[in-house]
């Protein structure tokens, strides 16, 4: 059911985002280079691996933080499935920069067990743009 979620948030976040100017865009999901480059989720001075502490994310900003310092992150898409029934309901929602403050309206709705996708993350350096792989977290 994960991959499922997970397939379905790429199709999705490809399909909404998909731009033809990667210059004016804030968030470019489509026809960019992806890097080899490492990312990572910083909860309370923490690495998060495959779990997050609902907690944690309730009560700490969330950051994403590069293996390569270079790099710039743009923007990023966090979604999860919005509990409907259906496979296609999922709640997405484009961050600009690398966090997600904790008191974001977004955070709040996620419930444990469901499965945090961080998808389509732009990165850039000297005025290019990259894409990063997509990252998920088990909610407990």
């Amino acid at each position: 059911m994960k991959y499922v979620l997970y397939v379905i948030l790429c199709v999705l976040t490809i399909q909404a985002r998909s731009q033809t100017h990667v210059d004016k865009a804030p968030l470019n999901c489509d026809g960019l280079s992806h890097l080899p480059i490492k990312v990572a989720v910083v909860l309370n001075a923490h690495d998060q691996k495959e779990f997050i502490k609902k907690s944690e994310l309730l009560t700490y900003d969330f950051h994403l933080v590069l293996s390569d310092t270079t790099f710039n992150i743009v923007a990023f898409v966090a979604g999860y499935d919005r509990h409907t029934g259906s496979l296609l309901d999922i709640n997405t929602r484009t961050y600009l920069g690398n966090k997600i403050e904790a008191g974001d309206p977004f955070i709040p709705h996620i419930w444990l067990g469901d499965v945090l996708v961080l998808d389509c993350i732009n990165v850039e350096k000297n005025g290019k743009r990259y894409l990063l792989n997509a990252l998920q977290f088990e909610i407990h």
